[in-house]
């Protein structure tokens, strides 16, 4: 019992002692607490930027060409926009002639591809031929007669000569000195040999036309 009573007495004095001697640690004051290192970390420049969606590119317009005669200023064959007008290959062609018939053509009338526009003269009925079909209306056309009849080489005037397609001011007067300096055609292909007329505008043309 003495020896127990010692033991206890030890004990107790140990956990006295321990209670007495434990010590806490303040705080962090304001000052303290600001001279902390940040734990913050700035973005990595070396990082690969935010992919964004591609943006879409419209597609091309398109094109057509037509074959704008009659009475303008510049016949030819030209090349427009898809969704231009009648009115939008009249004014390529240089405008109306001082005796078009402005009033018998329907200028807002989409074009197509292949088309040919004849603008009438005054006192022609005014025609808009259809995309594959390379004659002009009634009256003084370009083939002279009827819709269908060919374009002789050896007696189309310039001007007759202009109604066909690829054939402007330039091309009718080298066809008409040609056939003066040659004494006329005697066959389609000698087109090919008019300064300016090539295997190509040949193949549109032979069909058109005739000796």
């Amino acid at each position: 019992m003495a020896l127990l009573a010692v033991l206890l007495v030890a004990f107790l004095a140990v956990r006295s002692w321990a209670t007495a001697h434990t010590v806490e640690v303040p705080a962090p004051g304001p000052s303290e607490a600001s001279a902390l290192p940040s734990t913050s970390f700035a973005p990595d420049s070396s990082s690969p930027p935010a992919l964004t969606p591609q943006e879409h590119e419209p597609d091309p317009v398109g094109t057509v060409v037509v074959h704008v005669t009659g009475a303008v200023l510049d016949p030819g064959v030209f090349e427009l926009p898809e969704g231009s007008r009648i009115d939008d290959a009249v004014a390529r062609a240089g405008g109306f002639a001082p005796d078009a018939d402005e009033s018998g053509l329907n200028r807002a009338l989409a074009l197509q591809d292949g088309q040919q526009v004849r603008v009438p003269r005054l006192g022609e009925t005014p025609s808009v031929a259809a995309p594959d079909v390379g004659t002009g209306g009634g009256g003084s056309g370009a083939s002279g007669g009827g819709a269908g009849a060919l374009v002789n080489l050896n007696s189309a005037s310039p001007e007759q000569l202009q109604e066909l397609p690829g054939i402007g001011p330039a091309l009718a007067g080298a066809i008409v000195r040609h056939r003066e300096d040659s004494g006329g055609f005697t066959s389609v292909e000698e087109l090919d040999d008019v300064p300016g007329i090539g295997p190509v505008l040949l193949g549109r043309l032979r069909e058109l036309v005739t000796v």
